[in-house]
């Protein structure tokens, strides 16, 4: 019997190594293009985006280890079953509860694995992705950022357009910046010409505009030669509009203001030790604890998922019998869409308060550890496990209660 353990561990294992690898080129390859542009065209060290790259892996494993897991429980269990192997090993009397002991070895280990990333991985990724990030902005070429006819991100919350670039000159014509690091102080800055300039000692990029308009949404007047200043009412507020000749602007690559930094990116960062430390001393009721304690609990529900789906494709495997490997694959993809969708839907409930943080961060668990329960038991018992129509039947019911209301009325 523990050579047969041994021979489905070794075949999931070969399965779910390669799954990863697969999954995780496939979301590299979406980098690709950044890579390249990173490394021709803003002449960035190789070492430097080697060092980026790493930075991203734990973020990666988080999210394919599970997936590969599901994946691969799936394929060896549906293989198995299609060719009899676990009908001859069912007859020699071990059954699928011992068939699944391999399958709960493989997932407590990468539970333990992901609870590692989940802590220690997921906030040194986000951290060291940000400091590098501010390396390669530091070194970068200004020159390659502003491109002619592009909107162009060249900074957190600062995005710029130009109508025409002329590299010897350093001049620009048709100059179009938006500023939104301060979401009370929003303004978009219109001029004719610029000449800019990069001072690499204080990673500032200096523009000097002329001919041009501020628009702000707040009263504040900006630095520069003042030629006329308009107010415009509109139905809730009014914003300004100043207009100059000559507007010296400073925009810092590298400063990291908190009121444009999304808050969820900052939550990553957080290391978990001061992760509670922030939970004790958020203010009580806040949305700000809400969101401490709904990020807490998920850090410690997620890793679970990878012993649930182990035994999960494992089950439903088995119930493939004709499809063969395509079954459970189909099958895997599946349930991956279903449980993000849960867990999307559990999370938003958690944000608006309709949940507790608990319930927000396990629900998708919960729902998807009974499902697994009962699709083992009945396999067991069965041999067989119908998961589209316990999946449909909420569905089926819901209909049918619509159709009886239709009726009623």
């Amino acid at each position: 019997m523990k050579k047969l353990q041994t021979y489905i561990l070794k075949d999931i294992l070969s399965w779910s190594f390669l799954s990863l690898l697969l999954l995780t080129f496939i979301l590299l390859i979406g980098r690709i293009f950044e890579i390249t542009q990173l490394l021709i065209i803003n002449k960035i060290p190789f070492i430097i985006v080697l060092n980026f790259l790493m930075t991203t892996l734990p973020i990666l494993l988080l999210t394919n280890i599970p997936m590969a897991i599901l994946i691969s429980t799936g394929l060896v269990f549906s293989k198995l079953s299609h060719d009899n192997e676990l009908l001859a090993m069912t007859s020699s009397g071990m059954s699928f509860y011992k068939q699944l002991t391999p399958v709960i070895i493989l997932g407590i280990v990468t539970t333990l694995i992901m609870f590692y990333l989940t802590i220690y991985g997921l906030p040194w990724g986000f951290s060291k992705s940000r400091i590098i990030s501010k390396k390669i902005i530091s070194i970068s070429q200004i020159d390659s950022n502003i491109q002619e006819q592009v909107f162009k991100e060249i900074a957190d919350g600062i995005v710029i357009f130009v109508g025409k670039k002329s590299n010897k000159s350093k001049t620009l014509r048709g100059i179009i910046i938006s500023e939104s690091r301060d979401q009370k102080n929003k303004k978009i800055i219109f001029a004719k010409k610029a000449i800019f300039r990069k001072d690499k000692t204080k990673n500032l990029i200096v523009f000097q505009l002329y001919d041009g308009s501020i628009h702000a949404e707040v009263n504040q007047s900006p630095k520069g030669k003042i030629i006329s200043n308009k107010t415009i009412p509109t139905e809730k507020r009014s914003y300004r509009i100043t207009q100059f000749k000559k507007y010296h602007l400073k925009i810092d690559l590298v400063q990291r203001n908190e009121n444009f930094s999304p808050f969820r990116l900052r939550l990553r960062e957080l290391p978990i030790e001061k992760l509670n430390y922030e939970i004790r001393n958020a203010e009580r009721d806040s949305k700000k604890e809400l969101m401490y304690l709904i990020e807490f609990h998920r850090r410690i529900a997620f890793p679970f998922i990878s012993l649930i789906f182990a035994m999960l494709g494992a089950s439903l495997g088995v119930t493939n019998q004709r499809t063969g490997k395509q079954g459970g694959f189909l099958l895997s993809l599946t349930i991956l869409f279903l449980y993000y969708l849960l867990d999307t839907f559990f999370k938003g409930l958690g944000e608006n308060g309709f949940l507790s943080p608990i319930f927000s961060a396990w629900g998708a668990n919960i729902i998807l550890t009974f499902l697994t329960l009962y699709s083992v038991y009945k396999v067991n018992r069965e041999g067989d496990f119908k998961i589209m129509k316990v999946i449909s039947k909420p569905f089926t019911s819901l209909n049918n209660f619509t159709n009886l209301i239709r009726r009623k009325s």
